[in-house]
């Protein structure tokens, strides 16, 4: 009686198939996976931020009184407050659905002159050490300075990078006992190369 089976060599050629689709699926699901990440991080972010505008908002003489007309919301105020809620039962905290750490942000509500109302940003210190993303906002803790990212930025791409226009030189002269000056070299105002990454905040 003949055994029916598959032979070596069909066995391979089924690998090899199966071992090729797989290698064409695993990047797509990838970028499908890492899009839903983002998106559940922007739509959480969003949520902070109207948690704070609520409280913002009942507040809104002390937020224009406040130095620079801003005030700073953490994320356990948020929590306790009762405007938000959080992701742990142990603890008043928001998990992150990228890393799946807990946001170490807090939301900058600021009053907005020009639209005489208020507005709010999740923020994080920034880390010239992090890569962000676009969509991210970072503040500059030493000046108070609020970014949004724009691209993908890989680190140390807060500020532009900024070359020098080409000098500009000054003719040597002689005044009339015969002493002469040296050229002068003035340098004109620096120019960005890279000032895509992140745009400032200003309301």
């Amino acid at each position: 009686m003949d055994k029916k089976g598959f032979s070596l060599v069909e066995m391979l050629v089924v690998i090899i198939i199966i071992s090729f689709l797989v290698a064409l699926l695993i990047p797509g699901y990838l970028s499908i996976y890492t899009t839903i990440r983002r998106n559940s991080f922007e739509t959480k972010i969003s949520q902070i931020e109207k948690a704070a505008l609520k409280i913002a908002n009942a507040e809104k003489d002390s937020v224009k009184d406040a130095p620079s007309s801003c005030k700073s919301y953490s994320i356990d105020k948020l929590i306790e407050s009762g405007e938000l809620s959080s992701d742990s039962d142990t603890k008043a905290e928001i998990i992150s659905p990228i890393d799946k750490q807990p946001l170490q942000g807090r939301v900058v509500v600021c009053y907005c002159k020009s639209a005489l109302d208020i507005k709010a940003n999740y923020v994080e210190t920034y880390d010239p050490n992090k890569t962000y993303h676009k969509g991210e906002k970072v503040i500059e803790e030493s000046t108070g300075k609020i970014f949004l990212c724009l691209e993908n930025a890989s680190p140390g791409k807060l500020y532009a990078d900024y070359v020098w226009t080409q000098p500009i030189t000054t003719a040597a002269t002689t005044n009339r006992v015969g002493d002469s000056t040296a050229p002068t070299y003035v340098y004109n105002t620096r120019v960005p190369t890279n000032s895509k990454y992140f745009k400032e905040i200003t309301c």
